[in-house]
């Protein structure tokens, strides 16, 4: 269990916060069922490619979730390749970004004319070195329709998955997970027919993991079980209740919402 504690320096107590780890608990329940039916289903069926398509990230604090997605692939296997594009938010071409950066990865020449397939040649290589492969980039989406992503899903990840599955054919498995984070919600027709959304898959298995505000109730739980004995039952509902009213249960501003009221809690039991 993981607990708050105080630190008494001076005439002062300042308060030692271990909770943000396990934030990810406080809700996050169906995308979490869902990230473990979908690593139970790559572990019995280890061949393609995996695309998490995670919804509203800043907002809704998705990093916490992407924590708990990546400790879920830890057990896909030890050996793993990471290749971590980062955010794609510079103001630039984000297609000559992220395939410049990949090319760097992968020690491709970027000026190759056909650039898209030697990465797509040599991340599967690449992978077959290893127990499984993460690709990961973060986008914001500041219009509805989002051309990298439209780019990202038909010209990269489609063209990925077809070479894949002609190393099935040969006998080859590997694996390939690819996060992709955004900062909005994705338009429906951006996915499209060729992409799935559910647990069931298909051969390109891509899955999206959209996550809701928490609930008062999800505050108090979570508070119950990472916060106690330092917080009475009381305390809990009290803060639940609060930060609910105050935030709506957005996480971006519930988390500092939690902290500032936990903080006050501190010096008056210092008073």
């Amino acid at each position: 269990m993981v607990r708050l504690c105080w630190r008494i320096i001076g005439q002062s107590v300042v308060c030692c916060f271990k909770l943000e780890p396990n934030l990810y608990q406080i809700d996050y329940h169906d995308a979490r069922e869902r990230i473990d039916a979908i690593v139970g289903r790559l572990r019995r069926d280890s061949t393609g490619p995996a695309l998490f398509l995670l919804q509203n990230e800043k907002q809704v604090r998705g990093d916490l979730c992407l924590r708990y997605l990546r400790n879920c692939l830890e057990g896909l296997g030890a050996e793993r390749r990471e290749y971590e594009i980062g955010a794609l938010d510079m103001g630039g071409d984000y297609v000559e970004t992220f395939s410049h950066k990949l090319a760097d990865y992968l020690e491709v020449d970027c000026r190759s004319e056909g650039l898209i397939a030697d990465v797509v040649n040599k991340l599967c290589e690449n992978a077959l070195n290893y127990s499984y492969c993460i690709l990961s980039i973060q986008i914001k989406q500041e219009d509805e329709q989002n051309p990298f992503l439209d780019w990202f899903l038909n010209e990269f990840w489609s063209p990925l998955s077809d070479r894949l599955e002609q190393m099935q054919q040969q006998g080859e498995e590997v694996i390939i997970v690819g996060i992709l984070s955004t900062d909005r919600y994705l338009a429906e027709e951006q996915l499209g027919q060729t992409f799935c959304r559910d647990v069931g898959g298909s051969d390109r298995k891509f899955f999206d993991l959209p996550i809701s505000a928490w609930t008062e109730k999800d505050i108090k739980q979570w508070l119950r079980g990472y916060a106690r004995p330092t917080l009475s039952l009381g305390e809990c509902t009290g803060i639940a209740d609060k930060v609910f009213q105050d935030t709506g249960g957005i996480p971006i501003d519930a988390w500092p919402a939690i902290q500032d009221i936990i903080q006050q809690l501190g010096r008056k039991e210092s008073a």
